[in-house]
């Protein structure tokens, strides 16, 4: 990928969770994607998978940031590790600070893996 920038193709796909847009968020991800995160029960296939998911995961979260730290380039330039500082708003109104980090697969532009790892526990 000549023209693929890596470290703004991650910040523009953060703005897009912390929007909570949707279709754009998915705007990022190849059809055939596979999504993995602690909250999931398993790897989700496919956008359709991921698009119920998110659409619930933004009903119970509804105010959420994203924030790159750090983005782990892979050889090759177009996969990465990255990462990041959430900033989550519970239903009291506690807002929580949670870091965590994401692979990232790329093929052609688009997200083909991402799975996520954080600590699950702070959002109880």
């Amino acid at each position: 990928m000549n023209n693929f920038n890596l470290t703004q193709f991650i910040n523009e796909w953060l703005v897009a969770w912390t929007a909570q847009d949707i279709d754009r968020l998915l705007s990022f991800y190849s059809d055939d994607m596979e999504y993995l995160d602690p909250n999931t029960r398993g790897e989700l296939k496919g956008k359709d998978a991921f698009r119920g998911y998110v659409g619930k995961l933004f009903s119970a979260w509804p105010k959420m940031s994203w924030h790159a730290k750090t983005i782990f380039e892979h050889a090759g330039g177009s996969n990465c590790t990255a990462t990041w500082r959430a900033e989550i708003t519970k239903p009291d109104g506690q807002i929580l600070k949670l870091d965590g980090m994401d692979l990232i697969l790329i093929a052609d532009g688009k997200i083909i893996r991402n799975e996520v790892y954080f600590d699950r526990s702070r959002l109880i």
